[in-house]
Formats: structure tokens, C-alpha cells, sequence
């Protein structure tokens, strides 16, 4: 983790022979307590000023909370049967979670693992193993990616894994599967319900040391081998005292941290730092959100921001956008990559940011060593890494261990209280870095390449493994991403080596067009670099995002920093070129094989890593095939380094690409559908279509690593966007397989293009869970092992959940669903028994209670939809047909089985024979046969059916927005109107009802109003959005 801006002035040559060995002052002292000491004290300094402001929850939390809340998640783990010393993961955005999280695993000692935001299932799964994690906290999703598959991975995890617990954060599409989950309400319950004395916790805080872990940091991917630092109290609890006392922070301080949490610059310069000075944080988003970080800083009055380049470019992208005006920020921290210079003035220019400091270090060394000063000069700031740290050592060594004289470069090592205990379980690579001098000191080898220059401040020159070696010659990525960085027209620069047959690696960089500017040609790039940095370090290749085979956006991790090894990849790829015309062209006819050789070789005296044969107009035969790579070969190319690229024009393609491939051929271009063509060749086909091609090699017993059906899937797809004929006979053979087994995947296509609606939990209790998205309520009933069956606390829930729901003007319906196999089992029989033959007063106690939640959701003015995923009973069926619409799984059923046990449907008679009609209600409570939802639909009493779960949820949220065009009070006066026709038929009482509806209808102000005005306009009204306004309205 590094930041800052490097001159190419930066000196090659000693300077005067002093070594380039630092030492920091010894004041102030560092502090030797725990992090648990810690919270008790910030908590009785700063009470109730606010600690941390996590916006995207609408949660504020004070230094008081943060005790009492990690004090409940410390007895939470506890309950777990977690100890001191065991693992604790978590894999989530920044949330408020994570943070009571953090300090509840450090009050009782345990390790708190933060798990990177960006890893795949099978990462993730890596990390938790070689951690020994006994539990795990996992958010559903981080921004708009799904964490399920990996909830699935862990709960896979074979029975040698110490992992006992997964714990879901929000809870929103929570699988819940396996006796390892369960939600976080559930897990503070256990905090809540243990210990009440407190004397487990108390015993547990008193075992806790200064030097025991307190956080391990993956810092590379765990893929095979991973490594993480372990990080203790003492380590992280100075750092950020350090960096905190840099800043000059105070209570009166209001930071803005878009940086992740699973990184160390959220967690320990963000948030410990903040924390260790009474500061408030502040937490835009779960992930980087440059505009919400903006409106943050706007509204909270953020008084530090901290970042890597990328996000203020990105933020100050939005600035220049929207026009804001920014002046509360006296200070920030850049921080895990170069700060060019010209970067460092936007930032004081348009934030009014006077002193953003720069920080230097990395995840083994809690994580800074080095920082600048608010009071240094702005060459210092802009161009210099600042002084080690109080307590901290650096110094600079060339190949051999040798301290070099200042300004002479060589690699940074540092030693002091911030190096970690070791690699978590890696002795051998804990040696390689952390050497012991001959005066016992442990110094850690970073890898970075830098200097000291004479006045003790610290530079970087680049990662050593990131220096392009052209030709011999050491090139520094750094000196030139900040040259492309001056240029006016460029707004984001990374700089890479890539293979060179000549000079072993050229210089490439891979360049995004600053905001309304023109694009400079590449010429004048390697002008601007020449000019300062010399013609050696000019860009071979330039590559401008936004091209189709570059894309928009380069890799990064999930703080920010490039990923220069997939840079590298990409940029390789890139290099490759194709031949085309190898048999024939359409002008000059016969292609000679001598032609074909010059343009292969050219292309690779080039720098070309690969080379393409294409026949793009289809003319080729297998002989033809076999002759031209067979010569090639002769002339010295080797076919592993050739690709082939047959089109299917006479038919010959596939046979084509398995002659290539007998002939060492490995690479090979297609298009799914067979798609494309040539320009000049009329009637020509596209390249051979890839599900041939895979059916081909996977029928002759050489594996692709595709799947086949979701490649014909695909084909079809795309050919019917395109209006295009599939040209895929494998691809169309499966399709048309695939369908014969059924219309199931087609239905469930035809919805998948309809966006899901974004849910979001706003109350949770033991037995539901009760979301929102927009003017819709859903209360999803929660206790699936005992059928959702209707006790007394559920009971009570429910009509809490639906009474906030009803008294709200801002809803406008309300979704009734079911957790598990079943909707609702009806009443529980096993509190029916207490009062069955113990008379009327008894027989009250359950009668009344079911009675009021039918009347409540029957009388309700909101749209109620009844979302049915399996069998009902009794009071469930009373449940879904008190609702106004039901829609149903295909294999639901309603069962009315209560003279089986001598009773009968009381209670909810009342819907079933208005909804269901006398003559079925009578014989399904006679005979107690299970009902079918499709014979239900029939009689009018199901609106909808669904063969699969995920098509009922996609047709709920269908009707939920087709009810936008529906008006909250012309809803309310229809159901008005059904329930008088019900009531009182034919009576008087009807027709005076009717008559004041009507006239409530007219009235002035009246909704009609609005909705009659905008059909005449011919548009229509967003009901929805209409009563989103309705509270604000009326206040």
C-alpha cells in the first residue's frame, strides 16, 4: 500500500554517503492497551457524539452505541462457543456490522479475518480454510453482486473445515440452507439472551493481551497459496493513533471513508484512526460510489476524505459534472497507489482539499511507515512519500542486503512496533521478508523500489516486480503514469511491460480520455513522454479504454489499485494480430504460401505474441490446411504460436479446425451462432459457430471447459435479437432438444427481463421478516420448521408489521409470503390443546386473536396479495383469502381437514365461502380433500399460477408494478364497493354506500383530479410516486 507522485528528476546517484537509514522520534509514547480498553474509554470520553454514520443504512451510531453494540456482538460469538484466539470472518461492504463486529471479536481475543470483497466462491472457500474461520458473517450481496453462490460454497465446505457457523448480515435473500446458517438478528439474540450477569464476558475481556491478533489481512489472492498478515492490538491500535495525530483529527472531525473495510485502509486509517480520536466516520456506501461520496461529503459536512487515485478521479468526475462547490475539507489521506502531481492540484483546486497527505506502506506493517506532514512543503507533499512514523525504522538495500548511501535506490525495508507477528501458518515466507540484522532488529523487505533523499523523506520508484526491463534497462511504471497523467487530455494512466522479442519488454500504457476532452493522437503521447522522460521510456503501445477489445474499465482490486498482472495479460492479448485472405484473395486470387510467411513473420518481428490464419472468405480445404502450417513450420513458426480462423462459406470450417489441431495448432476464433460474414465476398458465412466447434472437441475427448447448453442457449438468444438465421447445426440440435422437455424454461425466460425489485429489510423478529421497495410492504412469514403455523407471538408480529404498513400513506400495497415448503399450517394445535373443553372464556383466548388478524387484513385500505408457495391449512387458507389477490404456485393446495378432528372452520368461513362459493366450500369442509390451486383459479378465487418459485416471485413483482398505474384512494373506494355488494346486496344500505363513494369520488382535491388531467394529456399517472409524496405533502 503506497501513494505518491515520483519525479523522473528522482536521483540515480548518491547524494552525499550517508546511508539511507531513518529512525523516527520516540515521542509520543506508544500506547499499550487493548483495542477492548480502548472502546471503554472512547465511550466515556465522547458518549453520545456521533461514531459512525453509515448512510446507504440510514444508521448513526454513537461512541456509546459502539460499546453497548459490540458488547452484544462479543456475547454473541461467545454463544457461538467462539474462545479466545479463534477465527472470525467476514465478507461484506461497509456497514455498520462490520464495524460492531470488529470490536466484539476484539473485546474476548478473537482473530477478526476480513475477507476481500472481490473473491470468487472458490477464494473465498480458500481463505476460510486455510484461516480456520469457525465462523463466518456474509452479506447477501456487496452493490449489484449476488454473494449467494458463495454462501453455497461455504456451506459446502468439507467436514475437516473448522467452520461451524454462517451468519447472514441483512438477511434479504438469505438462503438458509443447512444447519450451519442463520441470520444476524439471531445470532444478536444470543448476545442478548446469554450471560445476563456479563461474568462470561468479563472473564473472557481479562485474557485479552496487547500482543494477541486482532486482525488477519489477506493481502493477495488465496488461490493455492495464500497469505495473510497477522496483525495484533498493539500493531493497529498505534498505526492508527499515528496516522490519526498526521491528519490533526478531533472530535470535531467529520471523515468521509469511501475505502473498503476488508482493506487496512478502511479499517485502521478510516476507521481506527477516526476511532482513537473521537471523530465522526462516515461510510457513503457499501462499495465505491463516487457520487454518493460526493453527496456525503456535501451533506455531512466531511471535514477529511480519504482515498486512492482512482476514486478522486472519479470523484471529482462528478464534481465537474454537477457543478458542486466543496469547502468543508481541511485535510484527506491518499493512500495504495502513486498521487500524480497534477492529480494532487485538482484535488486542492476543486475540493478546496489545502492538505491531503500521503501515506506509504503496506498490510504487513498495520499498514503505514511512512506519512507527510501537514505543515510540509508542497514538493514534499506532491513528491515524496513524508518521514517514517514515531517508533518506526526504514532504510534502503541494494541486492545484497547492503545499505545504499542517500538517493541511491534499492529496496524499501522497515522494522518498528507496526511489523506484523508473521504470515499466518507460512513460516518460509514469513523468513523471506522479515529478516533479522546483526543487531537483532527485524526488518520487513517490502519489494518496492526507492530512495531517501537527504533530508530523511522517503520516495517510491515502483514495485520491483512491476519494473519493465527494456532491453536491460530498469524502467519505472510510476515516473511515467504520472507524465501521461499531465497531460491534459488524459484521465487515468496505467503503464506496463510487455513481451518483446527484441528487448525482452516494451512499454505499454493503457490510457482513459479525461471528461470532454479530444482525443491527442498517439504520437503526440510518446511526444509528451520523450519530452521529460526520454525516447526509451516512451509507450510502445497505447491503448485507449472505451475500444471494443480493450473495454471501459481496466482490473482492479477491490480497493482500487490495478491489477497490473491482468493489465499485463490484457495488454499481451492485444498484441496479437491476424493474417487474412491465407488461401485466396478477392482481388488477386491464390493466396502464395510465401506471402502468408512474410505477413506471420512480420507480425512477430512485430512484438505479435500470436498470430491469427484467417480465411475469412471460406475457401479453404483441410489439404489446403495441412499444406500451408506444415510449410510455416519448415520456415521455423511454430503452429503453437499461430490461431486458426476459418469461415464456413463451402462448408469446410470444422474440418478445417480439426486438421489445424492435428497439426499443433491450440487457439481458435468462432462466433456463437455462427454469426458474421466478409465484406468482400457476397454470400460468404461467419466464422465457424463456437458450438460446433465445442461439440466437436468434446465428442473427440478434448475438453474445452464449456458448457455446451448454455452456449446454444446463447445462440439462439442472440440470433433472434439480431434477426439473424442460427447457423449452428449443434447449437440448433440442442435447442430443439432442450425444448421438447418442456415449456418450464421458456416461461421462466420470458420473465427474466424483468428487473427484480429492490427489497429492503426494515424489520426483523424471531418469526418474520418485513421488507420494503417503494409503495410496497412484503411480510414474509418466517418459521418454516413448524409449517409457519399461526401462534400467538406470530400472531401478534404479524398484526404489528401490517398495522405499520396500514398506517403508512407512503404504501400503497401489501405482499403477504411464506419462508419453506409450506404457506401457512393454519392454527397451532399444540396451544389449541390448553383450551379445547375448557369453555367459552378459554376458547376466547384463540378466537379472538385469529378473528381480528382475518378482520384486519379483510378491512385493510391497501392493496393485500397473498404470494402462495405451497400447501395451506385452516387459518393459513383464512390468511391468503382474507387478501384481495392471491397468486400461487401451480402445486399449492388448500385444505380444509378440521372435522377430521372433531372441529370445524369457524373463524375463517367467513372468506372461504365468499371467495370459494358455497357449493365447493361446503364439500372441501365435508370431505377435507386437498384443494387445487388451478381448480381455484377456475372459480375465480386465484388470480395467477406458477409452475417454478422463481416464476411466482417474478410474477408478484410483475403485478406489483403493474399496480403503479393504480390509484391508492380508487383502490380503496373498488374494494369499498366489493365489500358492499357482499355485505348488503340489493339492499338500501348498498345504494347509499354507493352513492357517498361517489360522491367521495367527485370531491375537490380529490384523486380523479389528477389521474382524469393526465389521460387527457394522454400520460399516465405513477401512482407509486404519488404516494411517496403523500407524507411529506401533508406535513
Amino acid at each position: 500500500m503506497s501513494a505518491t507522485a515520483v519525479s523522473s528528476s528522482s536521483p540515480n546517484t548518491p547524494l552525499q554517503q550517508t546511508p539511507s537509514l531513518v529512525f523516527g522520534p520516540k515521542d509520543p509514547p506508544l500506547l499499550v492497551k487493548t483495542l477492548g480498553s480502548v472502546i471503554q474509554d472512547q465511550a466515556k470520553a465522547y458518549g453520545d457524539r456521533t461514531a459512525v454514520v453509515v448512510l446507504w443504512q440510514s444508521t448513526r451510531l454513537t461512541y456509546k452505541d459502539l460499546a453497548d453494540r459490540s458488547k452484544i456482538a462479543a456475547k454473541g460469538l461467545l454463544e457461538l462457543g467462539l474462545k479466545h484466539g479463534d477465527c472470525v470472518g467476514i465478507m461484506a461492504g461497509n456497514c455498520y456490522q462490520y464495524i460492531e463486529l470488529f470490536l466484539g471479536a476484539a473485546r474476548i481475543g478473537c482473530s477478526f479475518v476480513v475477507l476481500h470483497n472481490t473473491y470468487s466462491p472458490g477464494e473465498l472457500s480458500s481463505a476460510v480454510l486455510h484461516s480456520d474461520c469457525k465462523a463466518v458473517f456474509m452479506a447477501s450481496q456487496i452493490g449489484s453482486n449476488s454473494l449467494l453462490p458463495h454462501i453455497q460454497a461455504l456451506s459446502a465446505l468439507p467436514k475437516e473445515s473448522k467452520l461451524e457457523h454462517i451468519v447472514c448480515l441483512d438477511t434479504a435473500r438469505f438462503p438458509g440452507q443447512g444447519s450451519m446458517c442463520q441470520t444476524y438478528s439471531t445470532f444478536l439474540n444470543g448476545g442478548h439472551s446469554i450471560f445476563m450477569n456479563d461474568s462470561a464476558l468479563r472473564r473472557a475481556e481479562r485474557k485479552v493481551r496487547r500482543s494477541d491478533t486482532l486482525n488477519l489481512q489477506f493481502t493477495s489472492g488465496t488461490t493455492g497459496s495464500p497469505k495473510a498478515a497477522v496483525l495484533t492490538h498493539f500493531n493497529l491500535i498505534n498505526d492508527a493513533r499515528f496516522v490519526g495525530d498526521a491528519m490533526q483529527l478531533t472530535h470535531e472531525d467529520v471523515v468521509c471513508c469511501p475505502p473498503p473495510l476488508f482493506h487496512c485502509f478502511g479499517l485502521v486509517m478510516g476507521f481506527l484512526a477516526a476511532f482513537c480520536y473521537g471523530s465522526s466516520i462516515i461510510f457513503p456506501s457499501d462499495s465505491f460510489n463516487a457520487q454518493r461520496t460526493i453527496d456525503a461529503i456535501i451533506n455531512e459536512k466531511a471535514t477529511a476524505l480519504l482515498g486512492v487515485p482512482t476514486m478522486f478521479i472519479a470523484e471529482l468526475e462528478v464534481l465537474k459534472k454537477a457543478g458542486h462547490r466543496i469547502s468543508t475539507v481541511r485535510t484527506g489521506l491518499a493512500a495504495g497507489s502513486p498521487v500524480p502531481p497534477p492529480l494532487m492540484e485538482s484535488l486542492r483546486k476543486e475540493m478546496q482539499i489545502g492538505g491531503m497527505l500521503i501515506a506509504y506502506g503496506m498490510t504487513e506493517t498495520s499498514p503505514v511507515t511512512f506519512i507527510t506532514a501537514l505543515g510540509d512543503t508542497d514538493d514534499r507533499m506532491f513528491k515524496s512519500l513524508g518521514k517514517v512514523l514515531p517508533h518506526t525504522g526504514a532504510k534502503i538495500v541494494d541486492t545484497n542486503g547492503n545499505i545504499v548511501p542517500r538517493g541511491t535506490r534499492g529496496e524499501i525495508c522497515t522494522s518498528g512496533f507496526a511489523l506484523q507477528k508473521r504470515y499466518w501458518k507460512d513460516e518460509e515466507r514469513t523468513r523471506e521478508v522479515m529478516r533479522i540484522d546483526e543487531d537483532g532488529v527485524t526488518w520487513m523487505h517490502t519489494g518496492d523500489e526507492g530512495f531517501i533523499d537527504d533530508e530523511g523523506y522517503g520516495h517510491i520508484t515502483g514495485r520491483i516486480k512491476d519494473l519493465i526491463i527494456r532491453g536491460g534497462e530498469n524502467i519505472s511504471p510510476i515516473e511515467i503514469e504520472a507524465r501521461l497523467l499531465s497531460h491534459a487530455s488524459v484521465g487515468e494512466s496505467c503503464v506496463v511491460g510487455l513481451d518483446d522479442k527484441k528487448y525482452g519488454e516494451v512499454v505499454a500504457c493503457f490510457l482513459k480520455l479525461a471528461s470532454d476532452a479530444t482525443r491527442p493522437s498517439d504520437e503526440e503521447i510518446r511526444t509528451w513522454v520523450t519530452q521529460r522522460l526520454g525516447q526509451h521510456k516512451a509507450p510502445e503501445y497505447i491503448f485507449w479504454l472505451g475500444r471494443p477489445d480493450v473495454g471501459s474499465e481496466l482490473p482492479k482490486t477491490g480497493s482500487g489499485k490495478y491489477q497490473k498482472h491482468l493489465v499485463r495479460e490484457l495488454g499481451n492479448a492485444l498484441v496479437k494480430r491476424y493474417v487474412s485472405c491465407i488461401f485466396t484473395d478477392p482481388f488477386d486470387g491464390p493466396t502464395p504460401l510465401s506471402a502468408v510467411h512474410r505477413a506471420v513473420k512480420a507480425l512477430f518481428d512485430m512484438g505479435c505474441y500470436e498470430v491469427s490464419l484467417g480465411d475469412t472468405l471460406g475457401v479453404g480445404t483441410a489439404p489446403d490446411v495441412r499444406q500451408l502450417i506444415e510449410f510455416l513450420n519448415r520456415q521455423g513458426i511454430d503452429p503453437s504460436r499461430l490461431a486458426g480462423h476459418f469461415h464456413e462459406t463451402y462448408g469446410q470450417a470444422l474440418a478445417n479446425v480439426w486438421k489445424a489441431y492435428e497439426c499443433g495448432v491450440r487457439t481458435f476464433d468462432s462466433s456463437v451462432g455462427g454469426l458474421g460474414g466478409c465484406p468482400f465476398a457476397p454470400g460468404a458465412k461467419g466464422n465457424v459457430a463456437t458450438e460446433d466447434v465445442v461439440y466437436l472437441f468434446e465428442n473427440a475427448g478434448v475438453s474445452t471447459g464449456v458448457n455446451l447448453q448454455k452456449l446454444a442457449e446463447t445462440g439462439v438468444w442472440i440470433s433472434k435479437v439480431l434477426s439473424k438465421s442460427n447457423d449452428s447445426r449443434a447449437g440448433a440440435a440442442l435447442s430443439a432438444k432442450n425444448a421438447s422437455k418442456g415449456t418450464t424454461a421458456s416461461k421462466e425466460a420470458s420473465l427474466e427481463s424483468t428487473k427484480r425489485l429492490d427489497w429492503s429489510l426494515v424489520r426483523e423478529t424471531e418469526r418474520l421478516l418485513v421488507y420494503r421497495s417503494g409503495a410496497t410492504g412484503n411480510i414474509v412469514l418466517n418459521t418454516p420448521r413448524n409449517g409457519n403455523t399461526l401462534t400467538s407471538p406470530m400472531i401478534e408480529d404479524f398484526q404489528g408489521a401490517f398495522r405499520m404498513f396500514e398506517n403508512d400513506p407512503s404504501i400503497s400495497r401489501i405482499v403477504i409470503s411464506a419462508k419453506g415448503k409450506f404457506f401457512c399450517t393454519g392454527m397451532d394445535l399444540s396451544q389449541a390443546t390448553l383450551v379445547v373443553g375448557k369453555g367459552e372464556d378459554a376458547s376466547l383466548g384463540i378466537f379472538k386473536p385469529l378473528k381480528s388478524l382475518f378482520e384486519l387484513i379483510d378491512n385493510s385500505s391497501k392493496v393485500t396479495i397473498a404470494c402462495i408457495n405451497g400447501p395451506a391449512f385452516g387459518g393459513g387458507i383464512g390468511l391468503a383469502f382474507s387478501c384481495d389477490i392471491r397468486v400461487c404456485l401451480s402445486s399449492a393446495t388448500f385444505t380444509l381437514s378440521e372435522v377430521k378432528l372433531g372441529l370445524c372452520p369457524a373463524v375463517i368461513s367467513r372468506y372461504v365461502i365468499r371467495e370459494w362459493g358455497l357449493g365447493l366450500s361446503r364439500d372441501a369442509m365435508l370431505t377435507t380433500r386437498a384443494v387445487s390451486a388451478s381448480e381455484l383459479k377456475a372459480q375465480g378465487a386465484v388470480s395467477l399460477l406458477a409452475d417454478t418459485p422463481t416464476e411466482l416471485r417474478k410474477i408478484v413483482e410483475k403485478l406489483i408494478r403493474n399496480l403503479r398505474h393504480s390509484s391508492p384512494g380508487g383502490s380503496k373506494m373498488s374494494k369499498d364497493l366489493v365489500r358492499l355488494a357482499w355485505s348488503h346486496g340489493g339492499t338500501t344500505a348498498q345504494e347509499e354506500g354507493v352513492a357517498k363513494l361517489f360522491e367521495s369520488m367527485m370531491a375537490p382535491g380529490c384523486e380523479a383530479v389528477l389521474g382524469i388531467g393526465e389521460f387527457q394529456n394522454r400520460s399516465k399517472v405513477d401512482w407509486d410516486d404519488y404516494a411517496a409524496k403523500a407524507p411529506r405533502a401533508k406535513i
